[in-house]
C-alpha cells in the first residue's frame, strides 16, 4: 500500500489476504509443482497460481482502471519477477472502488469501504470483524515484516503481562481456598463430640486453679503441715537412692551370675573339643608356636587375666572374636601372597610373550604360560650347554675378515667405475672444447647424481655396513649390527620371497654405476 494510502491498508489486507498467502509458480515449474503437491498430504491449505508468459494481446495497453480503485492505492516491488503478470492480476481481479461515503458505496457495483465492508457484482456484501482491522500482526502486504514483528512483540509482552497479573490472583485464590479448606476440615471434625462440655475446657482451667489455690491455702495455714512434707520429701529422696543402688547391684549380680553360666558353657565346650588330643604332640605343638609367633602381629597386645605375667593373655570371654581376628588378618596375608604371586606370574608370562615374539621361529610350539616353565628351562639349558658366547669373537672376525672386507671391496669396485665415468666425460669435454658448436661457442658434457631414491638409499645402505670396520670396534652390538646391515643387502640380492622378480630390477638399476648418474650437456661461451 502506497505510503500516501495508508488509510486504506486494513481494507487492502482484507481484500488481498487470500491472494497474497498464494504461491507463484513458474510455468518452467508448474509440472513438477503439480505433481508433488497431488502426491503429498499437505496437513494444511495452500493456493498457487500458474504464472505464463504473457501473450502478445495482454501485453497491449493495460483496461481502465476506476478512479478511486483499491489497485491505484497499491505499488508493486520493481525488480519482481512476476511484476508484469501481478499488474495484470490486480487489475483483472481487485478493480474495486475506494468509498469514502455510503453513498458513493451504494451507487458503485463492486467497492469497499474504510471499514472493510466489500460489495461484489450480484448483490453480495461481507464484512469480516473476526479480527479488528487495524491488527498489524495479521498483514500480509508489503516488502518487509519489520512492523508485523513489531506488532507480534507487543501482543507477546502485553499476553505475558496479563499471564503475569493471572498467575497472581489463582495464587491468591489458591491461597484463600487453603484457608477455607482448613476451616471446612475443622468444622467437619465437630461431628465427634455429642456434648458441648467434651470440648468446654475454660470449665476445666477454672477447676484446676481453684484447687490449687485451695492447696495453697492449705499449706499456708499450717506449718506442722510443712514440716510434714519436708521430712516426706527428704525420706522420698533417700528411698530412691536407695532402690537405685539396689538396682546397681541386681544389674551387677546379674551380670556375673551370666558371666559365670557363659564361662562354665565354654569350659565345657573346650573340654570337649580337647577331648582325645594331646596338645604336647608334635604337630599340634609346632602349629601352636606358629600361631603364637603371629599373635602378636595380628592382635597386637590385650589385656590379660594376670597383670604381672610377662605375657599378656587373652581372656575366655574374647576369644571368639580374637578367632575372627586372627582369620582376618591370615586371610589378608594370603590375599596379599596370592596378589604377589598374580603379580609375579604375570611378569612371568610377559617375559615369555616377549621372548617369543622375539624368536618366534624357536618357540612356534611353545605356550606362555607357568605350565610350560619347563620347557622355557630345557631352552635355557640348552643355550648354555652350546656355549654361544664362546664363539661370539670367532663370529665376529669371520664377520670382519671375509663379509665385511668384501662388502668394502665392492663398494670400491663401484666406486672406481664411478669415477671412471667422471674421467671419460672430463676427457671428452676437453676434445669438445676445441671445436665450435655455434660461432664463440662449445659443448661440455656434465655428470650429475641422479635423484632416484632407490639408488640414494642403496648408497647409504653400502656406506653404513662399512663405516667403523676400520676403526676395530670390538662392541659386541656393532657387530650384530653389521651383520644385519650386511645381511639385509645380500636378501635383496638374491630376491625375497614373493618379490624375485622386483628384486632383481632393483639389483640391477642400482649396481650399473652407469644409472648413478643423468647426463645433460650445457653450450657455453668460450670468452666467459
Amino acid at each position: 500500500v502506497r505510503e500516501e494510502e495508508r488509510d486504506w491498508e486494513g481494507a487492502a489486507e482484507r481484500l488481498l489476504r487470500g491472494f497474497g498467502l498464494s504461491l507463484l509458480v513458474p510455468d518452467a515449474h508448474y509440472a513438477r509443482v503439480a505433481s508433488w503437491v497431488d502426491k503429498t498430504h499437505l496437513e494444511g491449505r495452500l493456493v498457487y497460481f500458474r504464472v505464463r508468459e504473457a501473450r502478445e494481446r495482454d501485453r497491449g495497453a493495460p483496461p481502465r482502471l476506476h478512479s478511486d480503485s483499491l489497485v491505484r492505492k497499491l505499488s508493486i516491488k520493481p525488480d519482481s519477477a512476476f511484476y508484469g503478470w501481478l499488474e495484470r492480476e490486480l487489475t483483472r481481479r481487485f478493480d474495486v472502488a475506494c468509498c469514502a461515503d455510503q453513498k458513493q458505496f451504494r451507487r458503485e457495483t463492486r467497492a469497499i469501504t474504510r471499514a472493510g465492508q466489500i460489495k461484489a457484482p450480484g448483490e453480495r456484501h461481507e464484512k469480516d470483524d473476526r479480527h479488528r482491522i487495524e491488527d498489524r500482526s495479521r498483514y500480509v502486504l508489503g516488502w518487509t515484516n519489520a512492523a508485523k514483528i513489531d506488532a507480534l512483540e507487543s501482543r507477546a509482552r502485553r499476553i505475558e503481562s496479563e499471564l503475569g497479573d493471572l498467575g497472581s490472583r489463582i495464587a491468591g485464590m489458591q491461597s484463600e481456598q487453603g484457608g477455607i479448606q482448613e476451616r471446612l476440615r475443622d468444622l467437619s471434625r465437630l461431628d465427634e463430640y455429642a456434648d458441648f462440655r467434651e470440648i468446654d475446657w475454660r470449665a476445666l482451667a477454672t477447676e484446676i486453679a481453684r484447687l490449687r489455690d485451695e492447696e495453697r491455702q492449705l499449706a499456708s495455714a499450717s506449718d506442722v503441715l510443712a514440716q510434714l512434707n519436708a521430712r516426706l520429701a527428704e525420706v522420698n529422696q533417700r528411698l530412691a537412692a536407695i532402690e537405685k543402688e539396689l538396682n546397681s547391684h541386681r544389674e551387677s549380680r546379674a551380670k556375673t551370675e551370666q558371666k559365670q553360666h557363659d564361662a562354665k558353657e565354654l569350659w565345657e565346650q573346650t573340654g570337649a573339643l580337647l577331648e582325645g588330643v594331646d596338645p604336647t604332640s608334635e604337630p599340634l605343638r609346632s602349629r601352636f608356636e606358629k600361631l603364637g609367633a603371629m599373635q602378636d602381629d595380628a592382635l597386637g597386645e590385650h589385656q590379660g587375666a594376670s597383670p604381672r605375667s610377662e605375657r599378656k593373655l587373652l581372656t575366655v570371654e574374647s576369644c571368639d572374636n580374637r578367632e575372627q581376628d586372627m582369620r582376618h588378618w591370615l586371610q589378608t596375608r594370603i590375599d596379599n601372597e596370592d596378589q604377589r604371586l598374580k603379580r609375579l606370574r604375570d611378569r612371568i608370562i610377559q617375559a615369555m610373550m616377549g621372548f617369543k615374539e622375539e624368536f618366534k621361529l624357536e618357540t612356534a610350539e611353545v605356550d606362555a604360560s607357568i605350565e610350560a616353565g619347563f620347557e622355557y628351562r630345557d631352552m635355557l639349558g640348552r643355550l648354555k650347554a652350546d656355549d654361544l658366547p664362546r664363539f661370539e669373537a670367532r663370529f665376529k672376525e669371520l664377520l670382519n675378515e671375509n663379509t665385511i672386507r668384501e662388502v668394502a671391496h665392492f663398494q670400491s669396485q663401484l666406486a672406481r667405475e664411478r669415477e671412471t665415468i667422471k674421467d671419460r666425460i672430463e676427457r671428452i669435454n676437453q676434445s669438445m672444447g676445441q671445436i665450435d658448436y655455434n660461432p664463440g661457442r662449445y659443448i661440455r658434457l656434465e655428470a650429475r647424481p641422479a635423484p632416484d631414491a632407490d639408488i640414494r638409499d642403496f648408497q647409504v645402505e653400502l656406506r653404513a655396513c662399512t663405516e667403523g670396520a676400520l676403526t676395530g670396534s670390538e662392541d659386541a652390538q656393532y657387530s650384530e649390527t653389521k651383520f644385519l646391515q650386511v645381511k639385509t643387502i645380500i636378501e635383496r640380492f638374491r630376491g625375497r620371497d614373493g618379490r624375485t622378480e622386483l628384486d632383481r630390477r632393483w639389483t640391477a638399476r642400482v649396481t650399473d654405476v652407469r644409472n648413478w648418474f643423468v647426463f645433460a650437456a650445457s653450450e657455453r661461451w668460450r670468452e666467459d
